[in-house]
């Protein structure tokens, strides 16, 4: 199962983690889309989110914490803990243009209880504090997306299957809460990962309705469908001109696996003519 990836310009690579059930699989790889090379290494424990430091390396959000991570040495350096004493764990994340991170956390139980108990934090680049930044809790973070101008940033609690759009400061929590989409009855899954293009746009894979959309930013209505043959895609990136979309099969029986044999994998589509992708920001925090 493809959990998340990030396309990072500097190394002309595509980072990906990979995940099985309700937890994330010990394993990271990268991809070099000019060459067609990969490669993957174990990490040390399980991880749900990440993102590119300055310098090397990665921010990884494991589940004992956040953790500064390099692939090459092995060599894990904890930040802090998240969210002690609650049964959750590190989701959807990105960071902003001034170098921070900026993670939700995933209600491990949320499918039962039903509970709000997860928050959206921001790691602080200058002196690697961790604030919480939403003035509610949630089950489920995803949808993370910052705008071209990184002013806005957009969030959804999966289970609501509600998209909203906040404007953002570095230096503050979330303000001006405004409902940006929502799903229609007829729609089925919720809104998962996420990334916005250089026209303002956002690209959101819907997880269990077999397809990945674009919203206008003006009003969130949906120009572009990428209609798969697989039900479950998780997130997506855009590297250039091509849409990356992650994918999951840990829930399909092995008659639903042996009818999507593409679940579960890497995708790649070009974008409509003349929509790119923007940079993603690195973490500029330092251990």
């Amino acid at each position: 199962r493809g959990r998340g990836g990030k396309e990072g310009r500097t190394f002309s690579a595509k980072l990906l983690i990979s995940g099985e059930g309700s937890q994330v699989e010990k394993r990271g790889s990268t991809i070099f889309p000019g060459t067609g090379e990969s490669k993957s290494w174990e990490l040390p424990e399980k991880s749900g989110s990440f993102a590119f430091v300055e310098g090397g390396g990665f921010l990884m959000g494991f589940n004992s914490g956040l953790c500064f991570y390099d692939p090459e040495t092995g060599d894990k350096k904890h930040i802090c803990n998240f969210e002690d004493g609650l049964n959750t764990r590190p989701n959807d994340s990105k960071v902003d243009k001034d170098g921070n991170f900026v993670i939700g956390s995933y209600n491990n139980n949320h499918r039962e209880d039903k509970k709000n108990i997860g928050g959206l934090w921001r790691l602080n680049a200058k002196d690697l504090t961790l604030e919480e930044i939403l003035d509610y809790r949630f089950r489920c973070s995803n949808t993370i997306a910052f705008s071209k101008t990184g002013e806005e940033i957009y969030f959804c609690d999966t289970p609501t299957r509600e998209i909203y759009k906040f404007k953002y400061s570095p230096t503050g929590k979330l303000e001006g809460k405004t409902l940006f989409w929502k799903m229609s009855e007829e729609d089925k899954g919720g809104p998962d990962g996420a990334t916005c293009d250089d026209q303002g746009g956002l690209w959101e894979a819907h997880a269990g309705n077999w397809k990945v959309v674009r919203h206008r930013p003006e009003d969130g209505q949906v120009d572009y469908e990428v209609k798969l043959p697989f039900n479950n895609p998780t997130s997506c990136a855009i590297g250039g001109d091509t849409l990356y979309i992650t994918t999951a099969r840990h829930r399909l029986s092995e008659e639903e696996r042996a009818q999507q044999p593409g679940a579960g994998q890497l995708w790649a589509v070009k974008l409509p003519e003349g929509i790119r992708g923007i940079s993603e920001p690195k973490f500029k925090g330092h251990a």
